[in-house]
């Protein structure tokens, strides 16, 4: 029986040690002016990151770093990115936007 209590105890070392190791990237604090009522609200992304960092103290959420103008040319086009960055995207460009992993 103690041994079964030390694998217990190893186990929960474990799992608090793997725990607070692991990180989640948040980037809430990047707010795009969308259409009102637009599918995905993006305060809703900052209400999670602090549900989140109530729920699960253990998990380290990292500001996630701001990327340049050259790293958005890789997969945006320079006229889109001058757009977003201005405000001026078309209703039409705006209800195409699609946030991957959120259910549509």
């Amino acid at each position: 029986m103690q041994h079964f209590r030390v694998l217990i105890l190893e186990f929960k070392f474990i799992l608090i040690k793997f725990q607070s190791l692991m990180k989640a990237y948040y980037s809430d604090h990047f707010v795009l002016p969308l259409l009102k009522g637009h599918r995905f609200p993006t305060n809703k992304y900052r209400r999670l990151r602090e549900r989140i960092g109530f729920e699960l103290p253990s998990i380290l959420l990292e500001k996630a770093k701001n990327v340049t103008d050259g790293e958005l040319a890789f997969v945006h086009k320079p006229a889109y990115i001058e757009a977003v960055e201005k405000g001026q995207l078309t209703s039409q460009a705006q209800k195409k936007l699609v946030f991957h992993g959120a259910k549509c």
